[in-house]
């Protein structure tokens, strides 16, 4: 049996509050049907729903439920936008969400991972589709990109193999690049700390704007300062190449000043 959260205080959200009876009733239905499933971004057809609920309206209803749900009525779609929001809580359910649309047309699947993004970004990693028989751990940048810019819903058997070894070659150059970087700054700085996906993650983010050759120049203009310090206050790697707090860019080639020498400092004072 599978149990779903709900807020007790959506009865005092105004937006579900501005709801007709029979529009809070569905909103509830949606968001608890046994069809959802852990994305909140489902299959189910306006038949079932309306044997399940007794309403011949639900085309209205569903109108009446915009922006907060969307139905993409050519693939017999459901989308709750806040349900992962609310009921997501770890690593593993995240997966299981991303596991369940991994079927689904990429332009669902992109959609839903940029929406979620920050919730998602809480965890190291997310287990992403199955393509050509391989599980792949996939920063969630180059999934949103790549599906956004490059890859067209599949229309035919042989146009969906296309597809998903055009995706695979971008994910394994991507995280090859990624694991490059990320060996040789453990090799250079030495660190306690090695968050590897979280790294392997950000990394993937940053290679977008940044080269190899100078992302390896930053970690060799900051090894002088972490080799002064204790192996175990050096940088994380994932914390070197960080998100929200990019470190290493006061060391890229065009922002490092190096350290000034001594007499300099006396110099200032």
């Amino acid at each position: 049996m599978t149990y779903r959260k709900i807020d007790t205080q959506i009865w005092y959200d105004p937006w579900f509050q501005k709801l007709s009876l029979k529009g809070q009733h569905f909103f509830i239905y949606l968001w608890t049907n046994r069809h959802c499933n852990q994305a909140g971004l489902y299959e189910i057809s306006l038949r079932t729903i309306e044997f399940d609920t007794g309403y011949k309206t639900t085309s209205k209803l569903l109108e009446e439920l915009q922006p907060k749900v969307y139905h993409f009525k050519e693939d017999n779609i459901i989308w709750i936008k806040n349900f992962f929001k609310y009921q997501c809580q770890n690593g593993s359910f995240a997966s299981g969400a991303i596991k369940a649309i991994q079927d689904y047309p990429v332009k669902y699947v992109a959609t839903f991972i940029e929406y979620n993004r920050k919730y998602l970004d809480q965890f190291d990693t997310v287990q992403t589709p199955c393509i050509d028989g391989v599980n792949m751990v996939v920063p969630l940048e180059i999934l949103f990109e790549h599906h956004v810019d490059t890859v067209k819903t599949p229309e035919t058997p042989e146009q969906n193999r296309t597809d998903k070894k055009q995706i695979q070659s971008v994910f394994s150059e991507s995280e090859k690049q990624a694991q490059e970087i990320y060996s040789f700054y453990n090799e250079e700085i030495k660190p306690i700390n090695k968050s590897r996906q979280r790294c392997l993650t950000n990394l993937s983010f940053h290679l977008k704007g940044n080269s190899i050759e100078n992302l390896k120049a930053a970690i060799k203009n900051y090894k002088p300062m972490a080799l002064e310090r204790d192996s175990a206050y050096r940088k994380d790697p994932a914390n070197f190449f960080g998100r929200n707090e990019p470190y290493f860019k006061d060391f890229l080639p065009d922002n490092f000043q190096g350290e000034p020498e001594a007499e300099d400092l006396w110099a200032n004072l």
